[in-house]
């Protein structure tokens, strides 16, 4: 099924009546805008514009409509590529219009009377061949003569967003597994192709072939290599236009944005030694496990080989709850101070501080948050009726100011039926 051409509706505030242009006819004369501009639409699909007229002082007898182009140094007769054409001249291409086009839409080929006190929209076809502003000339012609409208609208190329630009598999053996996304923001179906550089290490596993219109889409991406580093890259082209190229890293510190893929804070390039096992990291403490926890090089170190021993002799062992037995200042006994280290081993870093966010609306005291037990209460909360100072500004209870009252305005709409004689 061919795809539906976009429509679009301007309108323009238009004068009343207005003395006729031939001097001494008395039949009324339509009301036009000077100039429209129809707007921005897809490179290389049709779309409808429309052209308000109205008849506010009597009935009008639209006869006949001629386009010519802007320049008055080209001919009258447009060339065949034009940008605008009537509904005249595509009615025979049935993939050229909108479904929503009015059954009784004027085309030109036949007077069309306008009541007076009553308005109407003139349709013409606007099927632009390259970017840029097109821009035509539209005369109508009346008993009383010919008035011109300045038509213009500009066509662009709307690709899809592609995103991210790279992906990092991190480390480890081949069937991990990375997305980017496509996202078609236009109205029309895109033909979707996926190119794949060297080296042959990566394929992807879930890739569309087309993107239905305002969707967007997830491209799964799986690495097949070893253990070596691996850098290459997948190319996503509209037909046959490019439109992003995504990187494609693994095993690769030179290349990597440092994926954390077990969320200790460290990643293998930043010296984790497990980046499966958040237990397992630098600064981590050390455990009778048979494992390096501490990413020191070294196993189970001396001072805690049995995890029953008080280590560090401040009343708590590593098997009674001390995260770090080397540090006598760091115990469940210990009063937690901001220093950027769990103190308490509560699992918690700086919690109680002016530098923690204790209620976790996103402020903390030192950020001016003047009850960090309370995430109701924070500096640009809305102030209530609650006999606290919620918005934190030193004020109980203030009154909102209220709310500016704008100048009444009136929209833009329809064509002036108002005959000013």
């Amino acid at each position: 099924m061919p795809s539906r051409p976009a429509r679009a509706l301007v309108l323009l505030a238009l004068g009343g009546c207005a003395p006729a242009p031939e001097e001494g006819a008395d039949d009324p004369v339509l009301s036009v805008p000077v100039a429209v501009f129809a707007g921005t639409f897809d490179l290389m699909r049709p779309s409808v514009v429309e052209i308000p007229v109205a008849a506010p002082c009597g009935d009008v007898v639209l006869e006949g409509m001629t386009l010519v182009p802007m320049d008055p140094a080209l001919d009258d007769d447009l060339p065949e590529d034009a940008a605008f054409a009537t509904v005249a001249e595509v009615a025979d291409l049935p993939d050229l219009l909108p479904v929503t086009l009015p059954a009784d839409a004027w085309t030109g080929a036949a007077p069309l009377r306008i009541e007076g006190g009553t308005q109407t929209t003139i349709p013409l076809v606007y099927r632009p061949d390259e970017e840029g502003t097109h821009e035509v000339v539209v005369q109508l012609r009346t008993a009383t003569g010919t008035q011109e409208v300045q038509l213009s609208a500009a066509a662009r190329r709307h690709l899809p967003q592609v995103v991210p630009y790279l992906l990092d598999f991190g480390f480890g053996h081949a069937g991990r597994t990375q997305s980017f996304q496509v996202d078609n923001r236009t109205r029309f179906q895109l033909p979707v192709s996926l190119q794949f550089g060297e080296p042959t290490d990566f394929v992807a596993i879930a890739a569309p072939t087309a993107i239905d219109p305002l969707t967007r889409v997830e491209v799964v991406v799986r690495y097949d290599g070893g253990e070596a580093p691996a850098k290459g890259h997948v190319l996503v082209s509209v037909g046959d236009e490019p439109v992003r190229r995504v990187q494609l890293v693994a095993n690769d510190c030179a290349h990597s944005i440092s994926v954390d893929v077990d969320q200790d804070g460290v990643s293998l390039c930043g010296g984790d030694c497990d980046d499966d096992d958040p237990d397992v990291r630098p600064g981590a403490p050390e455990r009778a496990n048979g494992l390096d926890d501490d990413c020191d090089g070294v196993v189970d170190e001396v001072d805690v080989i049995d995890a029953s021993v008080d280590a560090d002799q401040d009343g708590v062992s590593a098997l009674e709850g001390d995260c770090n037995d080397r540090d006598p200042s760091v115990s469940p006994q210990r009063r937690e101070i901001p220093n950027g280290r769990d103190d308490d081993c509560d699992g918690f870093v700086d919690e109680g501080s002016l530098t923690f966010d204790d209620d976790g609306d996103g402020l903390t005291e030192r950020q001016g948050d003047c009850d960090d037990s309370d995430p109701d209460i924070r500096p640009g909360a809305v102030e209530r009726l609650n006999e606290l100072d919620d918005d934190c500004d030193g004020l109980v209870d203030e009154a909102p100011e209220p709310p500016s009252q704008p100048p009444s305005v009136s929209p833009p709409g329809a064509p002036s039926l108002e005959c000013t004689p």
